[in-house]
This record gives C-alpha cells, sequence and structure tokens, in this order.
C-alpha cells in the first residue's frame, strides 16, 4: 500500500457522514472509488471518484445538467481541443489528485485540522455538517475538484496565440489577440433583475470574491472590489488568462442558480459555495494579484483561509501522472509517480520520472515557490521538502552520458574501494562463522574483483544523485535520512550494475555458483532475488553514509 493510500485510509477513518445515519452507505462508496483510483490513476476512475462526490452531495443546475456533466466538458476540451496549445497538461486527473492530496494531509496534520476546524466555528459561519471531518469533505470537494473547471477558456485563449504566432509576419507580442466579450456581465451574475445604484443581477460573482477576500486577506474592500471589476481588462494588458477567475465565476454562477428554485440553498451558497469559489480563485490570482501591487501580500497564513492554502499547497505539489496534450508539453520530461510523507512537523514530496532526472533547479525553484507562496513553517515546523528520484529502468543509460565525478569523490576511489572489500570481508565471517575467506585482502583479490570494488565505490555519487543527495565535508549541513522506498529503489539499481557489470566480464546465469566457469544464480531480476540476496545489495546502500565518514565526508540531501 502506497502512503497516499495509507493516508486516505486515515482519512476515512475519522470520517463520519450524516447520510450513514440513514442507513447509506456513501462513505463506503466514496472511500472505494478514492482506492480504486489511487491503485489505477485512469480517466474513467477519476469519472468514478467525480460522479461519487456529486451523487452523495446531489445538486443540479435548474436545466437539469449535473456538474459532473460540467466536467466532463472539461475532459473533453483537454483531449480534443488542446493539442494545438503548447504547454497543456491534463487538469481532469490532476484534479482528482489534488482532491485526495487534501483529504490526506487533513488526516495526517493536526495544525490543518485545527484550522480547518476553527474556520468553521467563526463569528457569522454557519456549518452544514455537525461533523467536521464532513465540513471539511464537502468545502474541499468543491474546491479541489473545481479548481480548474474553467480551463477551456485559457486553452481557446492559447490555440488563438499560437495560431497568430505560426501565421504572423510581424512581432506576435504587437498583435496580442485576446478572447473578448459582448456583454461579459450576463456572466458575472445571476438572479433577478433590479434596479437602483446596482441596477442588473442580485447577486455579482466578482463582488461576491472581492467581499470574500476584502475579508480573509484583511484588505480594502473597495480595492479589491476594483481589482476584480477591472480583472479582464488586467488580464488583456497583462496577456494572460487566470482560468482560476473564470473557474470561480462557474461555480457561483451554477449554484446561484439554484437561489431561486430553493431558498434553503441560500445559507449554503453564503457559506460552503463562497468560501470555496474564493479559494479556487485565489489559487493563481494570490501569487499573480494579491503579492504584487498595491497588495503585496506576504505567504499566505493558514488561519487566514486555510482551504485556500490547501488548495494552493496541494495544486502546486501536484504534479505526477498529469498526461501531456500540448505540443511542447509532450516534449518536457514528466513526473510519473510520487512517494509522499506526511506529519505534523514536515511533508516531503518525492517526484519519480522514468526517462531522465528533474535538475537541481527544478527542486529549488518548487521548494523556493512554495515558500512564497505559503507560510510553511506555521503548518510544518520542519519544513516542506521536494525531491527527485528516476526509476531504476532509465538509469544506466543516464550514467554512460554522465561519468564525471566530483573531486572530492574521485580522490579518494581507492581507498573507498579498499573500505568496501574490507566491509564485505566482515560481513561474510558474520554470515559464516568458522569459514576461511577466499580473498581476505585486497592485494589477493583479483583485478575483476578490484574493478567490481572501484565501480561500486564510482557509483555512490550517482546513486546520491538519483535520490537528490550530495557528498560533501563532513559537518557540513544535517545529514539525510534513507526512506525504505529510497532503499529499495537504490539497492536494485545497485544489483543492476552489478548484473552488467559480471555480463561484461563473461558470466552468465547458472543455478551454482562457479567462479571458474563464470556462472552465477543471482544473474536474474532483483524482484527474482531471495530476501537474504536482496539484503545484501540493501546493506551496501545503507553502508553508504559509514564509508564516506571513513574518507572524511558526509551524505547531504540537496
Amino acid at each position: 500500500m502506497s502512503s497516499l493510500e495509507q493516508y486516505a485510509h486515515d482519512f476515512f477513518d475519522m470520517l463520519k457522514m450524516s447520510s450513514d445515519a440513514e442507513g447509506h452507505n456513501f462513505k463506503y462508496f466514496l472511500a472505494e472509488a478514492v482506492y480504486d483510483f489511487l491503485s489505477d490513476q485512469t480517466k474513467e476512475k477519476a469519472y468514478v471518484v467525480y460522479s461519487m462526490f456529486f451523487d452523495i452531495y446531489r445538486i443540479k443546475e435548474t436545466s437539469g445538467r449535473s456538474f459532473v456533466d460540467l466536467l466532463d466538458m472539461l475532459k473533453e476540451y483537454e483531449e480534443n481541443a488542446s493539442v494545438l496549445s503548447d504547454g497543456q497538461r491534463d487538469h481532469y486527473v490532476h484534479s482528482v489528485n489534488v482532491f485526495i492530496l487534501g483529504l490526506c494531509i487533513y488526516s495526517r496534520n493536526n495544525m490543518v485540522r485545527q484550522a480547518m476546524e476553527s474556520d468553521f466555528r467563526r463569528p457569522g459561519y454557519k456549518a452544514r455538517f455537525q461533523e467536521m471531518a464532513e465540513e471539511f469533505l464537502f468545502i474541499w470537494g468543491l474546491a479541489a475538484l473545481f479548481h480548474d473547471i474553467g480551463y477551456p477558456i485559457e486553452i481557446i485563449n492559447n490555440q488563438v496565440n499560437q495560431f497568430i504566432r505560426y501565421v504572423a509576419t510581424e512581432d506576435c507580442k504587437q498583435i496580442g489577440p485576446y478572447i473578448s466579450y459582448k456583454d461579459f456581465g450576463r456572466l458575472d451574475g445571476f438572479g433577478a433583475e433590479r434596479s437602483g445604484e446596482d441596477s442588473g443581477y442580485v447577486n455579482k460573482p466578482t463582488r461576491l470574491l472581492a467581499d470574500c477576500i476584502s475579508m480573509r486577506l484583511g484588505l480594502p474592500t473597495d480595492d479589491v472590489r476594483h481589482t476584480l471589476n477591472s480583472f479582464l481588462d488586467r488580464m488583456q494588458k497583462n496577456d494572460f488568462v487566470d482560468h482560476g477567475f473564470y473557474s470561480a465565476i462557474i461555480v457561483l454562477r451554477w449554484y446561484g442558480e439554484l437561489l431561486a428554485d430553493d431558498p434553503d440553498t441560500t445559507e449554503v451558497f453564503n457559506n460552503q459555495i463562497v468560501g470555496a469559489s474564493t479559494a479556487i480563485f485565489l489559487h493563481n490570482a494570490y501569487r499573480n494579484v494579491f503579492q504584487k501591487k498595491p497588495y503585496n501580500c506576504g505567504p499566505l497564513e493558514i488561519e487566514r483561509f486555510p482551504t485556500a492554502y490547501l488548495l494552493i499547497l496541494c495544486d502546486e505539489a501536484q504534479e505526477w501522472n498529469r498526461q501531456a496534450y500540448g505540443t511542447k508539453a509532450r516534449t518536457q520530461l514528466a513526473v510519473d509517480d510520487s512517494y509522499v510523507d506526511i506529519s505534523d512537523r514536515s511533508i516531503v514530496f518525492r517526484y519519480v520520472t522514468s526517462k531522465g532526472l528533474l535538475n537541481e533547479q527544478y527542486v529549488l525553484g518548487k521548494e523556493q515557490l512554495f515558500s512564497k507562496l505559503l507560510d510553511i513553517g506555521r503548518v510544518f515546523d520542519n519544513g516542506l521538502t521536494v525531491h527527485a528520484t528516476t526509476t531504476s529502468d532509465g538509469l544506466i543509460g543516464m550514467l554512460k552520458k554522465s561519468t564525471v565525478l566530483p573531486r572530492l569523490l574521485a580522490e579518494n576511489i581507492e581507498q573507498l574501494a579498499r573500505q568496501i572489500h574490507l566491509d564485505y570481508c566482515r560481513t561474510q565471517m558474520e554470515r559464516q562463522p568458522g569459514k576461511a575467506l577466499e580473498y581476505p585482502s585486497w592485494e589477493q583479490l583479483p583485478d575483476s574483483l578490484k574493478y567490481s570494488n572501484v565501480r561500486q565505490a564510482q557509483t555512490i555519487v550517482d546513486k546520491l544523485r538519483i535520490i537528490g543527495c550530495y557528498v560533501g565535508r563532513a559537518g557540513e549541513h544535517p545529514e539525510y535520512n534513507l526512506s525504505e522506498e529510497e532503499l529499495e529503489l537504490l539497492a536494485k539499481y545497485e544489483h543492476e550494475l552489478w548484473v552488467e557489470e559480471r555480463i561484461k566480464n563473461g558470466w552468465s546465469y547458472g543455478e551454482v555458483k562457479d567462479v571458474e566457469r563464470k556462472t552465477s544464480p543471482y544473474l536474474v531480476p532483483y524482484e527474482e532475488l531471495s530476501e537474504e540476496i536482496k539484503e545484501l545489495d540493501r546493506y551496501t546502500i545503507r553502508n553508504i553514509p559509514k564509508l564516506m565518514q571513513f574518507v572524511g565526508l558526509s551524505v547531504y540531501r540537496l
């Protein structure tokens, strides 16, 4: 079971749903949909999560259209239209991953739970559910599952820009194509019309968003209203489309249409829907608008707006399993999987690629972005860290392209190789007491076995780089801790290097080890080894810090 699967189980274990008291099994159905998606993250299984959530909290638009229909439209646009947009990536499966990641963080971090529950008890707020975990589930589900629903508008704008860039015979920046509207006010409003100073619709999404932002961030109401009222002009002037703006308006409008038919939804709308929609808007706009002049907001504190804080965190972190649609996106290195460690003290994301290794600038940039956007230390006092690793299938090819070793390690290769042999002799004596060693000293080793130890020493830096670590002089920084996933990844890689080395030296598979005939029963994939033999490879990896100490070095995280 992966860490996210376990964390999701933890969330559903703490969740009590009001519908269960009525004899339903909705919690079980939603939980199973989530577990099934985590086991195989396909669009079909993402659809089941969407439909299960919106069936449990069933609300339909007056024309009979469901919110799942709206999400299906997002999927159709991405699959069929976004190929004409350079950087387009999946947002359909992504949104379900964001949803689940938020559930996991809520279940694992006490500060997040406290902030959410305090928010639900603030003056003037009326919770929809008695249980705080379900109140969170409902609001978080709306925010996470809908946060990219306006992306088709951004896709269309990107398509127009890319087409103009292709056909233009002059600087396309001077052309600046942009989507415009004959009467945007008809989208930015719902409810019966009225007369007066604010003639038009009873409810105006941009005003609802502005007032909620003003209250949440402690900003002047008139200033924020002006920002929202002029947001279309701002996007056009600065040549960007914020899909979060459209996503928030769409959610407010679709839910707002229900007010006329069902007055009982008014409180839900004013509390949960407006809050979730504002978080949706801020997941992009906090960085692009409110951290710039004239607002100059600092990192968002979780107490100010827990839902927005969590959405920004999860949206920025969720990089794995995002299908590339755009022509440029398909050529970029993709994150295939991720290991996520969440606790009250820290959160760690380990991005896993299969066709290359993300560079250090990417990792550093991610961490710096989180620090800029969010007050991380208030929630995780040991911080947020990002690591980049790669699956062992692509490692040998990568190493062939990069054989230059840092000077610190190159000076000590032979010393390390000798120490590896001494450690091997010691472990053999512990495993088989009384049995004479075949080569008790370095000098007695055949050249082929000396090379084997040299190879093991030479590849230490490469192994460490795979898990986002490096070698430095002892005492420079806090040393690293190796996770079980990293241990197994590197043990498998060590075995693959050993197999490659043996085969190059004329060895072949045989049921019995025979040095003279150069046969070995261990020239098989790592998965086929016994646990006893796997443990030898694991020992090699665990022993790296001790080897580094022998030559006055230590291992650190990047």
